[in-house]
């Protein structure tokens, strides 16, 4: 009888396991595809931000070679030349222009920069334009400059914030 006992015992508490298991299992699978698919939607919105703003870079880019181009002076556009000739959308303002950044706009022109002997013609005329990111801990920082090269800052590099140049390249 003690034996049957013990059988009956042993019997129970495997049961037990086994009924604990089947719960677990399930639910750490149900777990594993519910943070996979929330990661995968935030992860693929802020790449979707990061992805706007480096083409909207690109454009402002390609604006501001245009504008240039269309001038006697061949002058950069500030912002508001920009805007006043067409070359950026009515209503568009340094904080609006890309989703979830906002943008610093700096021009250098040779008439801005009187007493400075020049080596070439393509250091006369500078523009940067950085795009800042409301959630500076979620999307990356990005620049464009009179190069045509947009690049991204890594704060974990030996990047330097105040040398765009030393920035990486994105292609």
């Amino acid at each position: 009888m003690l034996t049957n006992k013990r059988n009956d015992e042993s019997q129970s508490t495997g049961d037990v396991r086994a009924f604990n298991a089947a719960i677990f299992a399930p639910l750490v699978i149900i777990i594993f595809i519910g943070f996979t698919l929330w990661s995968t939607v935030y992860a693929s919105e802020d790449n979707r931000f990061e992805v706007n703003a480096r083409l909207s870079l690109r454009s402002i880019g390609s604006s501001m070679l245009a504008y240039q181009a269309s001038n006697d002076a061949k002058y950069i556009g500030s912002y508001y030349a920009m805007l006043d000739s067409g070359y950026i959308q009515e209503g568009d303002t340094l904080e609006t222009m890309i989703e979830h950044y906002s943008l610093s706009w700096e021009v250098a022109n040779t008439h801005d920069l009187v007493g400075y002997t020049f080596i070439s013609e393509r250091m006369m005329n500078r523009f940067t334009i950085i795009a800042w990111p409301d959630k500076p801990h979620s999307l990356r920082t990005y620049c464009i400059t009179e190069d045509q090269v947009v690049r991204v800052f890594d704060p974990y590099s030996y990047y330097e914030l105040e040398d765009i140049y030393s920035w990486r390249p994105v292609l």
